[in-house]
């Protein structure tokens, strides 16, 4: 007994008698569980014997986080809060413990409640330091972690442009029409007239019919056919123009197999989720988002064209950074620094934070960024698979409200694209459309069947 009440020496040994005799003192055996996570119970133990460890469930493994011995107290946040218990506690050896349930605790003199109140609030400000302590060195891992994949993936990037067998590479591919080059260039200026753009189509008469097509097609509903090129750019509007014209460029250089019908179907994708962002919460330039992310994956496409070629080859060639490449194309093809600097730091939202991206770029980059994780989250890719670990910085950059990616692809985007979704092409059109089954998304489907 005397041993016993040296480790609460703080009560008397009327208190001391008090408790035992008022609270229940409970055996258990090595391997037993004390408490379960996830359990609702309002009952606090304190430790006169033995030795405990605390675990928690991560996954479908338990970590240990912790061991207790005679004097701690445990199981207080359950006791305080009516939450559910976030740990298990288990027996290491034979323990005996004080167990004390609420109504219990409310029936002891003053002095023995202010002692397990005392106690409670001790191990609180025990727990917070420790948690506190943790987040100090979390935070002081990641921030090594982020400044190693910086420095790895900005390294990569330079041995790419300073590779001479790469920049070979890239002086022999295949330019993109100069119809596509031109205009994409052209687009980026606010001061270009439709009938600029009315001169680049006509310049190429499947382009212009194509164009004529788009605008004749019947969902338009225009009531009267249009026969001229100025007046069909005008009804269309530059940024539908522009993804045409680029988009045409981009199909014509490619070689007509399924792997580059997926990439320039991505592209497409990316580029009319791109615009719709810009245009929903007002940032960036919807059309020059829009013609910058057409061409976001010529890097990609490059590296397959590669691979064709040289199939010995293709494990080097899986080493080169597909952004790097497609910045030097587009830098060789003379293209706008906009876009060059936008497909060039694209990847950074992976490992980086906003303010290692060029601020002229920055937020092109960003609703790039957001424009992936949506068409990813339409194609059933979970937040847990994505690169989710700047989330809500770059949501921060583009001035949009914190939320959950799901919630705001769910209530905003695909919204907004489905209200436009005879104009989408069919490849994006089936990947709404099963998005929306896969989620019984019922007042949507009106939308589909009308197609």
């Amino acid at each position: 007994m005397k041993e016993r009440k040296q480790r609460f020496k703080s009560l008397s040994e009327n208190q001391f008698r008090t408790l035992y005799s008022s609270s229940e003192v409970v055996s258990f055996e090595k391997g037993d569980t004390v408490i379960q996570e996830g359990a609702m119970a309002r009952v606090i133990y304190m430790v006169v014997k033995g030795r405990l460890r605390v675990e928690k469930r991560l996954g479908k493994t338990n970590k240990v986080l912790g061991f207790m011995g005679p004097g701690d107290l445990f199981g207080e946040l359950s006791f305080v809060s009516r939450k559910p218990r976030s740990v298990s506690v288990k027996v290491d050896d034979t323990a005996s413990l004080i167990r004390v349930e609420r109504d219990t605790l409310d029936k002891l003199d003053r002095d023995l409640q202010l002692f397990f109140y005392k106690r409670m609030t001790e191990v609180a400000g025990d727990r917070i330091s420790q948690i506190e302590k943790r987040e100090r060195m979390f935070e002081a891992r990641d921030q090594a972690l982020m400044r190693r994949a910086f420095a790895l993936a900005t390294d990569k990037a330079r041995g790419v442009q300073e590779s001479a067998l790469i920049q070979e590479v890239v002086s022999k591919v295949p330019r993109l029409p100069m119809f596509a080059v031109s205009l994409a260039g052209k687009l980026m200026d606010d001061s270009i007239s439709p009938h600029e753009v009315a001169q680049e189509v006509k310049k190429d008469p499947s382009l212009a019919a194509m164009i004529l097509k788009t605008i004749n097609s019947s969902y338009r509903g225009l009531g009267g056919q249009v026969s001229d090129i100025h007046h069909a750019v005008m009804l269309l509007g530059y940024n539908e123009v522009s993804q045409i014209i680029i988009a045409e460029g981009i199909r014509r250089a490619l070689p007509d197999s399924e792997l580059f019908r997926e990439l320039y179907d991505h592209s497409l994708a990316i580029s009319l989720l791109s615009f719709e962002i810009s245009r929903l919460f007002n940032v960036a330039k919807p059309s020059e988002i829009s013609t910058l992310s057409i061409l976001h994956e010529l890097g990609q496409i490059v590296i397959q064209l590669l691979k064709m070629k040289n199939p010995k080859l293709e494990p080097l060639f899986d080493l080169v950074d597909t952004s790097q490449m497609g910045t030097m194309l587009l830098r060789s093809w003379g293209l706008p620094p906009v876009i060059c600097d936008t497909v060039e730091y694209q990847g950074y939202p992976e490992f980086a934070v906003p303010s290692k991206i060029p601020e002229s770029v920055r937020t092109n980059v960003g609703v790039l960024y957001l424009s992936h994780l949506c068409y990813d989250a339409f194609q059933g890719r979970r937040d847990i698979d994505q690169p989710m670990i700047f989330y809500d910085q770059y949501l921060s950059l583009l001035n949009i409200g914190q939320s959950p990616l799901a919630d705001l692809v769910g209530d905003q985007v695909l919204p907004a694209m489905v209200r436009k979704i005879a104009t989408l092409p069919t490849s994006l059109i089936r990947i709404l459309q099963e998005f929306v089954e896969r989620n019984k998304m019922f007042s949507l489907y009106p939308f589909f069947n009308e197609l």
